[in-house]
């Protein structure tokens, strides 16, 4: 607790955290701390660019609070614009053995479909599907 406590100060009334880098942090509560994600957010400078970038840019306006980060993420995840504007995250398919492409063939006439997954594109490959 002792140790914990040494990163504190108050200062003219109000509580501030030491950073690692020594730079004070005001700590904030839960109403001024919704107010600041909020204004931060989608304030004039705010890109709907992610909660762990909001949490880095309100460290960076000096401010700080125990829960900021999880905080920043559920306010980045309930806003429509991070949402829409968000990188989809690519996996990429499950795949069978080490086959990873589809060889497909259609059937000019009855628009029959055939699909079989291969290991490779190549010749060999080719003939045996055929």
């Amino acid at each position: 607790m002792r140790i914990r406590s040494s990163r504190f100060t108050v200062i003219g009334g109000e509580l501030y955290k030491r950073s690692y880098s020594g730079i004070l942090l005001r700590c904030l509560n839960s109403t001024e701390a919704t107010y600041v994600m909020r204004v931060i957010h989608e304030g004039n400078c705010g890109n709907n660019s992610g909660g762990r970038a909001l949490a880095q840019k309100i460290l960076r306006q000096r401010y700080f609070w125990p829960s900021l980060a999880k905080d920043a993420l559920k306010f980045s995840k309930r806003c429509k614009n991070c949402q829409f504007s968000s990188n989809i995250p690519h996996v990429p398919p499950k795949r069978f053995g080490q086959r990873k492409f589809a060889a497909v063939v259609v059937e000019h006439i009855t628009k029959g479909v055939e699909v079989e997954a291969v290991a490779k594109i190549n010749e060999n490959e080719v003939m045996k599907f055929l």
